[in-house]
């Protein structure tokens, strides 16, 4: 993994003699880490620098001194759980340095100090009404005296959390959500019902870009219905959730669920590790348990394009996915209630979620 370094000069020939401010543009390579540049990570007469640094299995942070010669930087220690990291930021004049991220199922918000030591970063506690799933960045600002904000996503809408000034480098943050705003975006799944009255039934009440909010009206069994994210009868069985069936019920008088769905997070890289932003990704159902020709297989679902982290999210039924980057196939993808494993059947690979399965394009 190399680095670069981009620097600037302005020659100023103009008589003005009032004081000239001029604004400058990095525009980094096509790939990079935002971490590893810019974003106030060693700047303002700071004496470190801090980084995210990314492996194959997880994220970190690294911390090195400001120095133009040679030096050696340091790893330091994450929270337990802590496996994916968007940003990290270290404003101007402040002592403590703020990187948002991941831990399992849910966002994370880790605070250090201005440090090239090694250090232990430490968790904030989040909102639990917003159960935020991800965040997308942070900014902070107020030097000594500290404010920060972070965008993100909930499963039933975006969020921003907020840190009151001076309290940063703290354990607690607030927020809300925002109106008129999607959360994390799920994909638009065929919807499939079963019931236990004999004799037993399975079938697609809706198929994939057809599904409303509701279904029916359904014919009212005594045992209800398992209801499901699936494109046939076999997929019910990865996950599902009971509904009452009440004779006469419409509208809001009827039973509502939630069905289950995993986070499915995909991270792009070229062959030398560096994220790759703006890739197009693609799950297509490809499960070895149910016949070729079911209706299930072949199912294909577009993830959003990668960030700048190369990292793609979405919402999605319990399954196995061929997953396709601009076109080509490069990996086979388990996702479960509880991790995504790569590569089943195989040389597997369980890694707890949200960390992202590298593919290199």
């Amino acid at each position: 993994r190399g680095s670069t370094w981009m620097s600037a000069r302005v020659l100023e020939h103009s008589d003005c003699t009032s004081a000239i401010t001029h604004k400058l543009t990095l525009l980094s390579p096509a790939g990079a880490r935002y971490g590893l540049f810019v974003y106030k990570v060693c700047g303002g007469g700071a004496t470190a620098c801090l980084a995210i640094d990314s492996t194959a299995a997880t994220d970190g942070i690294i911390a090195g001194p400001v120095s133009a010669g040679a030096q050696t930087w340091v790893t330091d220690t994450l929270p337990a759980g802590v496996g994916t990291l968007t940003q990290i930021t270290c404003p101007a004049g402040a002592s403590a340095c703020v990187a948002v991220g991941s831990a399992g199922p849910s966002a994370a918000i880790v605070t250090g100090s201005v440090s090239s030591g090694h250090q232990s970063f430490v968790a904030a506690s989040l909102p639990s009404s917003l159960s935020p799933v991800f965040l997308s960045g942070v900014d902070c600002f107020g030097g000594a005296n500290l404010s920060c904000a972070a965008p993100g996503a909930a499963e039933s809408g975006s969020v921003l959390l907020a840190s009151a000034a001076g309290t940063a480098s703290g354990s607690t943050w607030t927020g809300g959500s925002t109106a008129g705003l999607g959360g994390l975006l799920a994909a638009n799944l065929p919807v499939t019902v079963s019931n236990s009255e004999p004799p037993a039934t399975s079938y697609v009440v809706c198929a994939s870009g057809a599904c409303g909010t509701s279904v029916g009206p359904m014919f009212p069994f005594a045992s209800g219905y398992s209801v499901g994210a699936g494109n046939c009868p076999a997929e019910i069985g990865n996950a599902s959730v009971q509904a009452a069936a009440v004779p006469g019920a419409s509208g809001a008088t009827a039973p509502t669920v939630t069905i289950p769905l995993g986070l499915l997070p995909v991270k792009v890289v070229d062959g030398s590790g560096r994220a790759v932003a703006g890739a197009t990704v693609t799950a297509t159902v490809a499960d070895p348990d149910v016949p070729l020709n079911a209706a299930c297989n072949g199912a294909a679902y577009t993830l959003p394009p990668t960030g700048p982290d190369g990292l793609a999210r979405m919402d999605i039924g319990y399954e196995t996915y061929a997953i396709a980057v601009n076109g080509h196939t490069v990996a086979t993808v388990q996702v479960t209630p509880t991790a995504t494993i790569l590569n089943p059947g195989g040389s597997a690979s369980t890694r707890p979620l949200p960390i992202p399965v590298q593919v290199a394009t």
